[in-house]
């Protein structure tokens, strides 16, 4: 995944070291980084880490049976949190190397750590299950009830450990043991971080409504802002099974769309997870009584979505909410096409067969993904300041920001 900083002079400031006018060409989701040793309960949570920063031990492993140093677990923590690294005070450590000083600075600054001593941070020191707890718990600002499962976590880390374990981020090494004094492994540092982070977006938003789009397509309807929706953190009873999910519109509300496993007709399914929690009371939709696929009325024959049908279209000028397809039902576009944002944070699942260009105000945080564009992708038009991710985006022609 490729990530751009769109400032207000209308420039987009691209976060490696990759001229203007690049062209995009098949950029691949972090989520999908080629490390041969990332087994399927690691791949969410290292892409996540990946997006925000990390490094494999090589091109192609990522370590995940490694223990991870405190300095490079401080880095991590302060880019994942998105702390002021520049500004922050001096911590004082006088083990601290360089290129992670102003992620220990602004650690320290939070109140997130305090190091080993006044003056040694324990940089090269292997982080332990007990410190990341302390520091994901203030970090993330989680909290829970004091548990006394674990007989081996002393009072400095109980509230931490609790915390952890109250909004099921971890269950420890066994029934009884967290393994306080234990140096945590790359992969289990990275699942604990990116479950702190879902534990602390979504904690702070509640579901209100699903509505069935189609057989395999449900909106959810959230108060409170997301920035990243994943299969795993929306479970529905009735087998019903979510494939993809992704953020379509994104302010005070959020709306997030589902492409699951085919509803049966009639039959009632309930939201049971929602993030890693359960959900509190009852939230749930009834698929209509029958699913039959309808054509789109511009397209007779392709099969699409009565709200949102895919198949072919013109190009011309189109909404942000009009513009996306689906992973079943991708949009086609004969020419070029111009979309109005109007606040939409994702744009999906699209050919353009000529020129896109994006115009508008878009929600803060932009992703396009699985898009195709047979000619140029013009972005200079957006008109506000924005982050902008792209994966699984092809570009044939040139790319202007």
């Amino acid at each position: 995944m490729k990530k751009f900083t769109k400032n207000r002079s209308g420039r987009v400031l691209i976060a490696s070291a990759i001229a203007a006018g690049f062209l995009i060409m098949g950029v691949q989701s972090a989520s999908a980084q080629p490390f041969t040793d990332v087994s399927a309960k690691y791949a969410e949570a290292v892409g996540y880490l990946t997006e925000n920063g990390a490094q494999g031990l090589t091109e192609r492993t990522f370590g995940v049976n490694e223990e991870i140093k405190r300095v490079d677990a401080a880095v991590l923590i302060a880019n994942t949190l998105q702390l002021d690294t520049d500004k922050a005070p001096e911590s004082g450590f006088t083990d601290v190397p360089k290129r992670a000083q102003g992620a220990v600075n602004a650690l320290k600054a939070q109140g997130i750590t305090s190091g080993k001593t006044n003056t040694s941070f324990g940089s090269a020191n292997s982080i332990t299950r007990g410190e990341l707890a302390i520091w994901l718990q203030r970090g993330f600002q989680l909290t829970g009830k004091e548990s006394e499962q674990f007989t081996d976590v002393s009072p400095r880390y109980k509230t931490a450990v609790s915390a952890l374990l109250e909004n099921r981020i971890t269950n420890g090494i066994s029934n009884h043991q967290f393994g306080t004094n234990n140096p945590i492994k790359r992969g289990d540092f990275s699942i604990l971080a990116y479950k702190s982070f879902i534990a602390n977006q979504y904690s702070k938003a509640q579901p209100l409504e699903l509505k069935s789009i189609n057989g395999t397509t449900v909106h959810v309807k959230i108060k409170g802002k997301l920035t990243i929706a994943r299969p795993s953190l929306f479970q529905f009873t009735g087998g019903l099974d979510v494939k993809e999910a992704r953020i379509i519109a994104n302010s005070e509300e959020t709306i997030v769309e589902l492409t699951t496993s085919l509803q049966k007709p009639g039959e009632t399914y309930k939201l049971t997870v929602f993030g890693l929690l359960p959900v509190k009371g009852e939230l749930s939709f009834t698929t209509p009584p029958t699913t039959d696929t309808p054509t789109n009325p511009g397209n007779p024959g392709i099969p699409g979505n009565p709200g949102n049908p895919g198949g072919e279209r013109p190009g011309g000028s189109y909404t942000g909410n009009d513009f996306s397809g689906t992973a079943a039902s991708p949009k086609i576009y004969n020419g070029d096409v111009t979309v109005n944002l109007a606040n939409i944070a994702m744009l999906s699942h699209s050919v353009v067969k000529g020129n896109l260009t994006l115009s508008g105000t878009a929600a803060p945080n932009l992703t396009l993904t699985n898009i195709t564009v047979e000619g140029d992708l013009d972005l200079s038009k957006l008109s506000n300041a924005v982050n902008l991710e792209l994966t699984n985006v092809t570009v044939a022609g040139e790319t202007t920001f």
